[in-house]
């Protein structure tokens, strides 16, 4: 099974990614999510959030069946998406399809 990585600096709720799913008629598949060690705690950045939706949601549906692996930093602002990047490298069979 192919698999993609997102990468993010923000958490998502599996819940859009879902509706986006239902709504375009795909089987609901929720993301693999992973917390970049070390950056905290699962939080939310508004503006963020909504652009990793949008990412998951249009990875997983120009790719159906792909596992898809979102790769996020947490609640401390000293890391960012580049952060994400770093852990996505270590993983040679993640393809990047947002940076």
């Amino acid at each position: 099974m192919p698999s993609i990585a997102v990468v993010g600096q923000s958490s998502i709720l599996n819940s859009d990614i879902e509706d986006f799913e239902n709504a375009s008629s795909l089987t609901v598949k929720d993301p693999n999510q992973v917390l970049v060690p070390g950056s905290g705690a699962a939080q939310s950045f508004p503006g963020d959030q909504g652009e990793s939706d949008l990412d998951v949601e249009w990875s997983g549906g120009m790719a159906p069946g792909a596992e898809i692996f979102f790769i996020y930093t947490g609640s401390d602002t000293n890391f960012g998406v580049f952060d994400s990047v770093g852990i996505r490298r270590r993983r040679k069979n993640w393809k990047i399809s947002s940076a």
